[in-house]
């Protein structure tokens, strides 16, 4: 056995405490069974049932938007592998490193590794608190072999405590006297004292192997190779049978060495002697409310509620009840409860104001009010006291001369490749922002159009997800792109074989298009399309219409196709292909990110790589119509405004440049670096307005600077 982490023992724990759908267990036990065969059938509901009340407390006040944003995308998936459904939060999230392990156990052993479950011992502290000796070998790294349940009697039924039974196993639990971790639990959560060290009135039973369950350890030791092989061997021999004891006399010498060095290290942790907590520093607290605060700040207690309690049964202890409310405050801004988190910063200022933490409260609640809230003017007021004072933080939205400050209207903290954002439009009088996001690389991968409105929760007007397969078998990858016409929204694709869907601006499904060439091909709403036309070689790759990007016009739908080197207008009404324009010989046209037509008809591609905007007209010619050899230029997109003025971002330079219809240059819009970041895309209102979604390598903003940003003002933006 390797030496135990941290954090995979908190796996085991919550592994071995699955439980059962047996809800009349009596005993500990009993229970304790009933959890590890819960654990084999994956019955969540079961194993949610025979929780703790206190255990439920905790749950439930860890669990606000990011948690359920995490359970809405990792449902599907956990409901197919499990082959159950799971509708509730709390269940769910309760069960997470549980349905890990589960999962890995059933990918690498099956689920023999259940059938060699045995319970060695119970011990029953005055009929109101037990621990019970649980064995189930694992072949996972750093995993102890066996695990202390704790169970505390509620209405006379006897309930699985999972925090205090994981708090037993967590190197901050070793650190002190497991004994004062039950006095302190008992108090804070129940309301009663109680004294584990009281010996007085305990009632123990140790169990035997049983002679079928010692035949089953011995064919799976029989039939295991290399360490699975001296891990059953190990807990074999940890559960006191006689024939394990033979087994490893008839071991070889190496193996035995191994066997026996970890046998003596858990043998004396199952008396009582805690040898691999010796190394570690013990925590000096003199009072009792320190005692409680470092119980508190443990990994499965550190949630609202036992704060709540402390603060409660320490109320005069003005130092660590600043502290607990702030971690209050704290728990409820990363749980993306930001109105709660608003009002528990304010309740820090009002009661806690010369406390240490008041400075980084005002910082944190400043940026509450200016990315989440829509309440810039506050936040301004709160940074000019800070600054006032000398603790403005560095690179803060904060109005000075000269400065451009955005609003943030959509903040996304889950980014990554093909994951998060992926574009988004404005309506024209900049009321509400259609947001489309992708769900990244996993399978089905899935779309999500989300309608932003003020500081509203947005509204879902789409959802779909998109099976992966081999060309024939797939319909597409996922929609990468997005455009708001007249008579509804357009999804399509980006770098993947061409397709289109049109929404009404409900959201409901009104048409689906497929490029096959010369011909953009309507194909029915839902379901299979049929056989892709394109054979998977490297020719045919080449022809077909691989989408880059397109634009959707009143009388036309612009294509950029990268794999054939084309772009394409078909005609809105037909669909049929009007034009196809080669590119221009010395351009490296598979680069092309941006396209746009101008009031003419002629079209506009832009590239990211060369700082190039082309146009191409009836002739299929195409000509430079900007080329910006400034240092780093990297376009990304392009637009028009509604005078025709044309604008490019540039992610080299971190800034939107701006020309005439005629390409002349007028001027630039800077924005601060991130660390990395690029500008995603760009869009304007009828206000002239500025939107931009601005993305690194975890979080994406939308930003909305107002008309003052146009360049020539020489304004630049700052951006928290």
């Amino acid at each position: 056995m390797n030496k135990l982490s941290r954090s995979s023992i908190a796996i085991l724990c919550l592994f071995a405490f699955y439980p059962s759908r047996c809800l009349f267990a009596e005993s500990p036990a009993e229970v304790a069974t009933a959890l590890i065969e819960a654990s084999k059938e994956s019955d969540l509901t079961g194993w949610y049932d025979h929780l703790s009340e206190s255990d439920i407390e905790i749950i439930q006040t860890k669990i606000g938007e990011r948690q359920k944003e995490v359970f809405e995308r990792q449902k599907d998936e956990v409901e197919k592998a499990f082959g159950r459904p799971v509708i509730d939060v709390n269940v769910f999230k309760s069960a997470e490193l549980m349905l890990e392990l589960s999962g890995y156990i059933r990918r690498e052993e099956g689920i023999q590794a259940f059938a060699l479950f045995f319970v060695k011992d119970s011990t029953v502290w005055s009929d109101k608190y037990a621990e019970v000796t649980v064995f189930l070998p694992v072949r996972v790294k750093w995993i102890m072999p066996f695990v202390k349940l704790s169970f505390i009697k509620e209405k006379d039924k006897w309930k699985f405590c999972q925090a205090l039974s994981v708090a037993h196993f967590m190197s901050d639990g070793r650190k002190g006297d497991f004994n004062d971790y039950v006095k302190m639990y008992f108090n804070l959560f129940m309301g009663v004292e109680f004294d584990r060290a009281d010996v007085s009135k305990i009632v123990k039973e140790e169990y035997h192997l049983p002679q079928n369950l010692s035949n089953k350890y011995y064919s799976a030791w029989n039939a295991a190779i290399n360490d699975l092989k001296n891990d059953i061997l190990l807990v074999w021999m940890l559960t006191g049978d006689k024939k394990a004891r033979e087994a490893w006399k008839a071991e070889e010498d190496s193996n035995k060495t191994a066997v026996e060095k970890n046998y003596k290290i858990f043998t004396e942790i199952l008396a009582g002697k805690n040898m691999l907590a010796q190394s570690q520093e013990t925590v000096e607290t003199s009072t009792d409310a320190e005692k409680y605060f470092q119980f508190i700040k443990s990994e499965f207690f550190r949630t609202v509620s036992p704060y709540r309690k402390f603060m409660a049964k320490f109320p005069d202890n003005t130092r660590l009840c600043a502290k607990a409310q702030y971690q209050i405050a704290e728990y409820y801004e990363y749980a993306k409860e930001y109105v709660q988190a608003e009002k528990e910063y304010l309740s820090f200022l009002k009661n806690y104001p010369h406390e240490e933490e008041a400075v980084v409260s005002r910082i944190n609640l400043a940026k509450l009010y200016w990315e989440e809230l829509g309440k810039q003017d506050t936040a301004i007021g709160i940074w000019k006291e800070l600054d006032a004072i000398g603790k403005l933080p560095d690179n803060v939205p904060y109005k000075i001369a000269g400065t451009t400050v955005p609003e943030t209207l959509v903040l996304n903290s889950e980014a990554g490749y093909r994951l998060g954002i992926v574009d988004f439009d404005v309506a024209s009088d900049g009321t509400s922002i259609d947001v489309l996001y992708n769900t990244g690389s996993k399978s089905p991968e899935m779309n999500r159009l989300l309608r932003y409105k003020g500081s509203d929760r947005p509204e879902e007007l789409f959802k779909l997800k998109i099976p992966r397969g081999d060309q024939d078998e797939r319909n597409h990858n996922t929609y990468s792109r997005m455009q708001r016409v007249a008579d509804g929204i357009w999804l399509y694709t980006s770098n993947c074989n061409g397709h289109a869907l049109l929404l009404s601006a409900e959201g409901k499904p009104l048409k689906r298009l497929r490029d096959e060439g010369d011909q953009l091909t309507q194909l029915p709403l839902m379901g299979p399309e049929g056989k892709y036309p394109w054979k998977d070689s490297h020719e045919e790759y080449k022809k077909s219409p691989y989408w880059d990007n397109i634009h959707f016009g009143a009388d036309s739908v612009y294509v950029f196709a990268a794999n054939s080197l084309t772009i394409k207008r078909f005609d809105i009404q037909t669909w049929k292909l009007i034009i196809k324009s080669p590119p221009t010989p010395e351009v490296h046209l598979e680069n092309y990110s941006g396209i746009v037509p101008t009031e003419t008809g002629r079209i506009l591609v832009v590239s990211p790589g060369t700082g190039i905007v082309l146009e191409y007209g009836d002739d299929g010619k195409g000509v430079k119509k900007i080329e910006d050899s400034r240092t780093g230029v990297q376009f990304t997109h392009i637009l028009r405004t509604l005078s025709g003025d044309l604008l490019v971002a540039d992610k080299g330079n971190h800034r939107i440049s701006r020309y005439t219809q005629k390409g002349k240059y007028i001027g630039d819009f800077n924005l601060p670096p991130y660390n990395p970041d690029w500008i995603s895309r760009i869009r304007v209102d009828a206000k002239d307005r500025l939107y931009v979604l601005v993305s690194n390598a975890q979080t994406q903003f939308i930003l909305r600077f107002n008309a003052d940003w146009i360049p020539g003002s020489e304004k630049q933006a700052r951006i928290n």
